[in-house]
């Protein structure tokens, strides 16, 4: 097991109080100028459904909302659609992909059918 492995699962074992912990002597470490770095990933959002348990009024995944441009409510996103969407974001240096979806949109039979 190399090192990375080792050191990625004792990083997943750890609580959220004890990895806070860690992030921040991790973060002491580092001189005062190298605190203030602030980096990112260019990444895109991929929303794979809009049916949602929850019906909040201001919300994308409320399937009840009209969309402002007209979309028909996203059951489930087709896979051409999918992969058309990562094709573009690689186009544009995106690193990452943020899943989104309603809460519990299997909740829904039309979501189970498709």
């Amino acid at each position: 097991m190399t090192e990375d492995i080792k050191k990625v699962k004792e990083l997943k074992s750890l609580s959220i109080r004890k990895l806070k912990e860690k992030v921040n002597e991790i973060k002491n470490e580092l001189d005062k100028e190298e605190q203030k770095i602030i980096t990112y990933s260019k990444n895109f959002t991929l929303s794979l459904s809009n049916y949602c348990q929850n019906q909040c009024g201001y919300c994308f995944y409320n399937y009840r909302i009209a969309k402002e441009t007209g979309e028909k409510n996203v059951v489930l996103i087709e896979d051409e659609k999918i992969d058309l969407i990562i094709q573009n974001a690689a186009q544009y240096g995106c690193k990452e992909a943020l899943l989104m979806s309603g809460e519990f949109p299997d909740s829904f039979q039309i979501v189970q059918k498709d």
